[in-house]
């Protein structure tokens, strides 16, 4: 089976991460003992991960940040009085409003 013209085929249609998911599989011994639904499966997966990835890219890029910074870049050696986990605060902060959502809609769900 010739794979070239849909290679073609899916970057005409702008499925570039569904062509190099198929390139990737054509060379791979393990991809062959899967079923159709499997393997079409993996496929759309890898698209919908490129274009989710790209998106976030474009998104960073036009926010125009002055650094690249994420959690893991924090240091705690310089302040000691400082919670070792920033995020627990805000975690805690808002647990008795989800946890009042939820038996809300668990009773509206009860009422249907």
């Amino acid at each position: 089976m010739l794979i070239q013209p849909t290679l073609d085929a899916l970057n005409a249609l702008k499925l570039h991460g569904m062509a190099a998911a198929l390139s990737e599989q054509m060379t791979q011994s393990a991809a062959q003992g899967l079923s159709c639904e499997e393997r079409i499966g993996l496929l759309v997966e890898r698209e919908a991960v490129f274009r989710e990835n790209r998106r976030l890219t474009r998104l960073l890029q036009q926010a125009q940040l002055k650094e690249r910074a994420c959690l893991e870049d924090l240091d705690f050696r310089s302040n000691a009085t400082r919670s070792r986990n920033p995020m627990s605060k805000t975690r805690h902060d808002h647990a008795p409003q989800f946890k009042a959502k939820v038996a809300l809609e668990a009773l509206a769900g009860e009422k249907r």
